[in-house]
């Protein structure tokens, strides 16, 4: 995730700049967390270990959002994933536009799902190009595609409503990053 300030020009209420109620973890973050443990299972996260830098530089005292994150989320089967924040506007200008991306590198090659509306096969050379452009409003393609590329299903399921049980086990993955404090740290769902 990059943004060139945080909050957005349209998130310009208060809430959206603290950290108990906004930052970009939590508004977009969670997101991704629960697209993952949509294509893994939830629950798949084992453990997370990430270091947080937030903007009032004040730690656990302070009451400002993150600046920048960087960190791995290893999953129960072994795989590990990157995970890199980035709101300070030079951090992001060195990186290029704002973005919202998670891209799933496998044997077979690579899905890059950007703004939560466009898929992209980045990999292999032969196989580059739009799985979905530009979707709905909703994404629902977009991430029925990138889930069902993984499973290795070609038809596009109903992903349904998120229950409250998934969106807190979202919620249990960025507590833990947030707490982490640059250790390895387990993913408590209880």
């Amino acid at each position: 995730l990059r943004f060139m300030t945080w909050p957005q020009a349209w998130q310009r209420q208060p809430w959206c700049a603290q950290r108990l109620q906004g930052g970009p973890l939590r508004e977009v973050g969670t997101h991704f967390f629960f697209g993952i443990m949509e294509c893994f299972g939830h629950g798949c996260v084992r453990r997370v270990v990430a270091s947080v830098v937030y903007a009032d530089d004040d730690g656990a005292e302070g009451s400002a959002a993150e600046t920048t994150v960087h960190g791995t989320i290893e999953l129960v089967n072994g795989l590990a994933i990157a995970l890199e924040v980035l709101t300070d506007g030079v951090a992001a200008a060195a990186e290029g536009e704002d973005a919202y991306e998670f891209e799933v590198v496998g044997e077979n090659g690579a899905l890059l799902l950007d703004r939560f509306d466009t898929l992209k096969r980045t990999a292999p050379e032969d196989k580059i190009g739009w799985v979905v452009e530009d979707g709905s409003y909703g994404r629902i393609e977009s991430v029925t595609s990138l889930v069902d590329a993984i499973r290795g299903e070609r038809s596009a399921a109903d992903c349904g409503v998120i229950s409250a049980r998934e969106g807190r086990n979202a919620q249990r993955v960025l507590d833990a990053i947030l707490a982490s404090g640059g250790e390895w740290l387990e993913v408590n769902y209880d």
